[in-house]
């Protein structure tokens, strides 16, 4: 299958990067092209990475889609907006952490994502991993699994991994 980027950078993994005040709309992942991955913003890298004030909206697919992925060492990623996102997909995350060192994840905002699968994993904030992950007053919402069958189908913040977690001044509806 193939994947769909709105932002991708990842050439120079070395290098820090800043990614900001970007609008990224109506991404179309399609069955035709079997495009089974869509991504708004994929910020891979071993060094920092600074993503804010972007505005991620209006995706829709059959497969995989992330509003915002990042990792790097001691990542920020504040001030963004992530919302109306639907797939059929199992797997639909607004943000995913995947930093390392210190990462900031805050003031963010994820609101009205659709999974239409039968056994989704919607999460607003996901956390794969990191050493001390700050994720404090991002506020979360209208998460829906319509066809859902599963007990854990939808986590406003889903923490999966991590050594040092501090949730604080979160808002979940």
């Amino acid at each position: 299958s193939s994947a769909l980027y709105g932002i991708y950078t990842n050439i120079a993994t070395t290098k820090n990067r800043v990614c900001s005040n970007n609008s990224i709309d109506n991404l179309t992942g399609s069955a035709i092209y079997n495009t089974g991955v869509v991504v708004g913003i994929y910020a891979f890298g071993s060094n920092l990475n600074q993503i804010h004030n972007n505005t991620v909206s209006n995706i829709t697919a059959v497969g995989t889609i992330t509003g915002i992925y990042f990792s790097g060492v001691n990542p920020s990623v504040y001030d963004n907006i992530v919302y109306n996102i639907t797939t059929s997909g199992s797997t639909l995350r607004g943000i995913l952490n995947a930093g390392t060192g210190i990462t900031n994840c805050y003031r963010n905002k994820v609101y009205n994502l659709i999974s239409n699968n039968t056994v989704p994993s919607l999460s607003g904030i996901y956390i794969s991993q990191g050493f001390d992950n700050r994720v404090y007053n991002n506020l979360v919402g209208n998460l829906t699994t319509p066809s859902a069958n599963s007990t854990a189908a939808i986590a406003g913040i889903y923490v999966n991994a991590g050594t040092s977690i501090s949730l604080s001044h979160n808002t979940i509806y």
